[in-house]
């Protein structure tokens, strides 16, 4: 092979490598502002900072399940060209509150193939989660660690797939930390 070959190919390995970031971004904007495909949540989050403010606190470990905006997309086809950013703030809330894990997920935390990971996220409430954390998640993820689960776990080739209810959801391992945590792409 020659040089400029093997140049090319160590720059086509990189690229579809997962991307980890050195330095953590201040804000969920800042770091979602690396990521072209995830401006619709960028501008979500943007026009919502009190929203996102109230669901994130001061946390220091969560995960933020960052949707596309391939997904984005997806969303607005299933509901009549309705846009996420259109729905009521109770709505948008609850959706971030599900796309947002207690805890610190990153690439290297989900064990090998075929062994999930079950990580509350920050949806709560009666109409949502019937459940409380157990001895286990909460050893896991802190005793405030009592919202609707989500599963994940990793196939034999590396992907990370989440069971969210009753969709299957494709994480693309980013790994960006932020002052809250890491950010992680989600497809749905």
């Amino acid at each position: 092979m020659s040089p400029r070959a093997a140049a090319g190919a160590a720059i086509l390995l990189c690229s579809l490598a997962p991307r980890v970031a050195a330095d953590p971004a201040s804000d969920l904007a800042s770091a979602l502002a690396q990521y072209p495909a995830l401006s619709n949540l960028r501008s979500l989050v943007n026009q919502n900072p009190t929203l996102v403010n109230s669901i994130v606190g001061n946390s220091k470990n969560l995960t933020v399940l960052a949707p596309s905006n391939e997904a984005f997309s997806g969303y607005a086809t299933a509901h009549d060209g309705q846009a996420l950013g259109n729905a009521t703030t109770e709505f948008i809330t609850n959706t971030l509150s599900y796309h947002i894990l207690a805890g610190g997920l990153r690439y290297d935390s989900i064990s090998e193939s075929g062994l999930g990971l079950t990580v509350p996220t920050l949806l709560t409430g009666e109409l949502y989660n019937n459940r409380s954390a157990g001895p286990s998640l909460a050893a896991a993820f802190g005793p405030g660690a009592n919202g609707q689960v989500v599963y994940v776990t990793k196939s034999s080739d590396g992907f990370l797939q989440i069971q969210a209810s009753q969709e299957h959801v494709n994480l693309t391992a980013l790994d960006k930390s932020w002052s809250g945590g890491v950010v992680q792409l989600v497809d749905k």
